[in-house]
């Protein structure tokens, strides 16, 4: 965060204490490279987890899913 981010400190936020915080890699066409970059910055800052939506993983994208086995 840059110094002139009025929360430069997050570990405090509306009274609550935060112990993590999460990073989700941007998909799209450079989902490799994204996942790969904030899978290293999670392991170099343990603060941080990798965060997913399953979804995506999952192939869940619309409303008409059919639920078919993973084989």
């Amino acid at each position: 965060m840059s110094g002139s981010d009025s929360h430069s400190d997050w570990t405090t936020f509306w009274g609550h204490v935060i112990r993590f915080f999460y990073l989700q890699p941007m998909d799209g066409r450079s989902i490799v490279t994204n996942t790969r970059a904030a899978v290293e910055y999670c392991l170099a800052h343990p603060q941080w987890r990798l965060s997913i939506q399953t979804h995506k993983v999952l192939e869940v994208r619309s409303a008409n899913f059919e639920f078919r086995t993973l084989s």
